[in-house]
């Protein structure tokens, strides 16, 4: 059953985050042909993560999460990744934090939690396996 509420916006409660991001780092490895971006949080991150504009563009939302010390932009191209925009926004009696990746090139990446690191590798996208010719 599902219950809604009307409530004034001077009653409701400010949105309070569960864990803060407190750095971005973005490191390019070439031999491996990949790009870590890392994002350090005061607890473990949980997120969920979609590729949109041609797997040109990375959006992470960490759940429960603010911005404490983290710039808002990270512009200097760093490997396939273009820029990494960090914003915090309200959503419901929460917060969300929301990294965009922005890339070069149309690309594919491995997401992993290791600790209270969110870390995305980054590479370019495999194009379709070459047709053998006969």
């Amino acid at each position: 059953m599902l219950a809604l509420a009307a409530v004034t916006a001077s009653a409701a409660p400010a949105p309070v985050a569960e864990r803060y991001a407190t750095r971005l780092t973005v490191v390019d490895h070439p031999k491996q042909k990949a790009t870590v971006i890392e994002v350090t949080f005061t607890s473990t991150p949980a997120y969920m993560a979609r590729f949109s504009d041609e797997k040109r563009r990375l959006v992470i939302d960490v759940m429960d999460a603010d911005v404490r010390g983290v710039p808002e932009t990270f512009s200097r191209e760093t490997g396939i990744v273009k820029s990494v925009l960090v914003q915090a926004f309200s959503s419901g009696a929460t917060k969300t934090t929301r990294l965009l990746v922005a890339l070069g090139a149309p690309g594919q990446a491995a997401i992993s939690v290791e600790g209270q690191r969110l870390v995305i590798r980054l590479e370019p996208e495999s194009g379709p396996e070459p047709v053998p010719s006969a």
